[in-house]
């Protein structure tokens, strides 16, 4: 498995809020002061003792000692690793990992614009003003965040300004898809 850059991943964290991560697995959240407070997910009791910090975007339980950044959050209540939680804080906040590919490997270069276009459209639906209404739909039909993040749903609309911004694809890229999803259907 490839190593992802350090860039990457600071990427990924400037990007998340560690309040809406927590808030979205938790939305009995609440704010107490400078900081969030609820009951900890990651032990029984009464009083809530679980702090989320927005200035320093990290979070700690008083109750058992437990506490992180927003990776450690995702993999202690996804019960996944570092890389898993990396992988679906990158989809959930539209930031693409890039793959050791090589370019020449137009099956890796699929793979790749598949992704970032992901990326894009999944950013799109996390964004707090342009996914609002697609999500307010989904959630009226009953469709959560959890489900969201796992079929990886996102959100376009007739007019994508900004999918290929700052993505190096080539006509002939966009042309070789066409290509292979016919000979596949």
């Amino acid at each position: 498995m490839a190593m992802i850059p350090k860039e990457t991943i600071e990427e990924i964290r400037s990007r998340c809020n560690v309040v809406e991560v927590v808030g979205s697995y938790l939305p009995q959240l609440r704010r107490r002061g400078s900081t969030f407070k609820c009951n900890c997910p990651f032990h029984q009791e009464k009083t809530p003792s679980f702090s989320v910090d927005p200035n320093n975007q990290l979070f700690y339980c008083f109750g058992c000692q437990t506490g992180g950044d927003v990776f450690k959050f995702v993999m202690l209540y996804e019960k996944v690793d570092f890389r898993e939680a990396l992988e679906m804080l990158a989809r959930r906040w539209g930031v693409p990992i890039p793959e050791s590919r090589p370019r020449d490997d137009k099956i890796g270069r699929l793979i790749e614009m598949n992704r970032a276009a992901e990326a894009f459209f999944r950013g799109r639906m996390a964004d707090a003003n342009v996914g609002r209404q697609c999500r307010d739909y989904l959630e009226g039909r009953g469709i959560g965040d959890e489900t969201i993040e796992k079929l990886g749903i996102g959100y376009g609309i007739s007019l994508n300004p900004g999918l290929g911004v700052g993505i190096d694809f080539q006509a002939e890229d966009v042309a070789q898809i066409a290509q292979m999803s016919e000979k596949i259907h």
